[in-house]
């Protein structure tokens, strides 16, 4: 359907206390009856695999609606993948996510075109997604995006970060306390 809302900044207290979030909803109907958050900012796009990239975490508050499932998709020349799903509660707590977004974690979206390989994806990802529902997942050819069935929910998102392998992370951190102390 027709494009929906974007996700609005809310001023509340997020997981940590401080202050703001975003807060997103699907209302089942509508603009707005699936659950997608799309991002086509260069932050989030470009060559995950060269990046080290190898996990992305979010903390996630589901506040209104019912338990769904969460997955994230990565659209690029392989074609759209997604990782597998995350039971989401409706709990109105915080709670952390961490998904596994290598070649091999991923799942190709049938009928997204591309050369259907992952790590065509991840070396060139266009659009990145966060999205829910009941499932299954499928590709919407009408706007170009994944999807997990339809759902009415309110959910908050804080901190999503982009997370490197962790013998990356390691020379990063190393490489900063060796400039610290030259210094």
């Amino acid at each position: 359907g027709a494009a929906g809302t974007a996700p609005a900044f809310n001023p509340g207290t997020s997981f940590n206390g401080a202050p703001g979030f975003l807060s997103h909803f699907s209302d089942g109907g509508g603009p707005n009856g699936k659950f997608i958050m799309l991002n086509e900012e260069s932050d989030w796009t470009g060559d995950y695999t060269d990046a080290g990239v190898t996990d992305i975490s979010l903390w996630a508050n589901g506040v209104s609606g019912s338990d769904t499932i969460m997955w994230l998709g990565f659209d690029g020349p392989g074609g759209w993948f997604f990782t597998p799903g995350q039971a989401l509660s409706i709990a109105d707590d915080w709670s952390r996510y961490e998904f596994d977004i290598e070649a091999s974690d991923l799942i190709y979206a049938a009928g997204s075109g591309g050369t259907a390989t992952a790590a065509d994806t991840l070396a060139n990802v266009t659009q990145f997604e966060i999205f829910t529902g009941p499932g299954p997942v499928s590709f919407a050819s009408r706007g170009d995006l994944l999807r997990g069935g339809t759902s009415n929910n309110v959910i908050w998102f804080d901190n999503i970060a982009a997370l490197p392998t962790p013998g990356t992370a390691a020379v990063l951190a190393f490489g900063g306390l060796l400039a610290r102390r030259r210094r």
